[in-house]
């Protein structure tokens, strides 16, 4: 006989409640021992009624910790970044340094009193422009780094200068050295663009072109030299733009060579001043008889006595400054002969003479921040611009700015971490 479904079930159940009841039976003949509070104190919550309270007020325990925030390093993400350090930015411009007026000197009367004398100004109590002290208003504490930020340079220093020794060289013609010497200053253009020579146009007789490199020497040439000796025994310099080289050119007579002896200095790559702005990288030349290159009047391939530069001349030299702030130096600048000086920072020129050259975060090319090992304090901050050979560059008492970003510690937690990772 066929079962029905509930039939079916009936049975089932039946079976299984049989099972529950004798396991059951079983289980409740063991004797268990006495329950004890102690045993489950561990299990215990510190607040019983906490799952009592709404969900979106339970906050996580206290003594959870929490990791440490990667971006300051210091463990220190609990507290909020405005407690941990103080941004400070200060002006510094070279305008308002003091001793930037030379002091009134002073003279004696006829009765023997001493008196101010503005004919005679001290210079030395000047502080230069590109060399001076700057004490901040205030002493910074606890200073963990300083950047610049951005930088106002007036590109007018001297590429020639006789402080450079590029000025000077020695011409030794028909027997007799003589010194020549062209005035200090900025000679953008090695000739007239006009003429493509050393000499203005449209001027008869020529007449050198003084504002052009070549036409400077010309004109103490003529001067010096060639005052002094007959006219077909003239010097001159010349410049060939086909292959970009200067020459001096003498007397087609092969017996007067002339020789031309450039200063050894520390200021140029060569180490030879004028000669390495000309092309020249050598100390002493004497001439040869040669074909003179594209010269206008030598054309008909006529040999005269010539001196020709090596290499090509270089009317700026400077293509990049240095700054250097007391002694936070991050920058090392390598010489030929494994010397070295540092800086804070590097800054590119890229700004014709006489106009400003701006630096700032847009066209950071170089380092510019300088962590210190440990919390310093800053009250006095000595700056330094210096050309490639380590040189206070000369601004004639002129000045530059810059901003420079202070960053001060304010918690005591994140003073003590910095401490520990010195």
């Amino acid at each position: 006989m066929d079962l029905t479904y509930q039939q079916v079930l009936a049975e089932v159940y039946e079976e299984n409640a049989k099972n529950v009841l004798v396991h059951q039976t079983e289980y409740d003949d063991i004797e268990q021992p006495p329950y004890e509070d102690h045993d489950y104190e561990e299990n215990e919550l510190p607040d019983p009624d906490e799952f009592n309270k709404p969900s979106g007020n339970r906050n996580k325990p206290e003594h959870v910790i929490k990791p440490p925030n990667k971006q300051d390093g210091l463990g220190l993400a609990s507290v909020k970044k405005d407690n941990i350090f103080r941004m400070n930015v200060i002006n510094i411009d070279g305008r308002f340094r003091t001793n930037q007026i030379p002091l009134t000197g002073t003279t004696t009367d006829c009765q023997g009193n001493v008196i101010p004398n503005e004919a005679n100004l001290d210079f030395t109590s000047v502080q230069s422009g590109t060399n001076f002290a700057f004490r901040t208003a205030r002493q910074y504490k606890n200073v963990y780094t300083v950047e610049v930020t951005s930088i106002e340079f007036p590109n007018s220093f001297y590429t020639f200068s006789a402080a450079r020794g590029n000025t000077s060289f020695i011409i030794t013609y028909l027997g007799t050295a003589r010194s020549l010497t062209i005035p200090d200053g900025n000679y953008t253009n090695i000739v007239n663009t006009t003429t493509g020579t050393p000499y203005l146009p449209d001027i008869t007789p020529q007449q050198p072109d003084v504002t052009t490199l070549t036409g400077a020497l010309q004109q103490v040439i003529n001067i010096i030299v060639n005052s002094f000796v007959p006219t077909n025994d003239a010097l001159k310099i010349n410049y060939n733009s086909n292959i970009h080289v200067v020459y001096f050119l003498g007397t087609i007579d092969s017996t007067k060579p002339f020789t031309i002896t450039f200063p050894s200095v520390e200021t140029s790559s060569y180490g030879n001043g004028l000669g390495y702005n000309l092309g020249f990288l050598q100390q002493i030349y004497t001439s040869s008889l040669q074909t003179p290159p594209n010269d206008a009047i030598y054309s008909l391939g006529i040999q005269s006595q010539v001196i020709l530069a090596e290499t090509y001349p270089d009317t700026i030299q400077d293509q990049y400054i240095y700054l250097k702030l007391s002694d936070w130096d991050l920058i090392t600048h390598q010489n030929s002969d494994q010397t070295s000086f540092t800086a804070f920072l590097k800054i590119p020129l890229t700004v014709p003479k006489f106009t400003t050259q701006y630096d700032n975060n847009s066209l950071n090319t170089t380092s510019k921040k300088y962590f210190f090992h440990q919390p310093t304090n800053i009250n006095l901050i000595s700056i330094s611009l210096l050309d490639a050979y380590g040189n206070i560059i000369d601004l004639k008492y002129s000045s530059f700015s810059l901003t420079l970003q202070i960053q001060e510690v304010l918690s005591t937690s994140a003073y003590e971490r910095l401490l520990d990772n010195t």
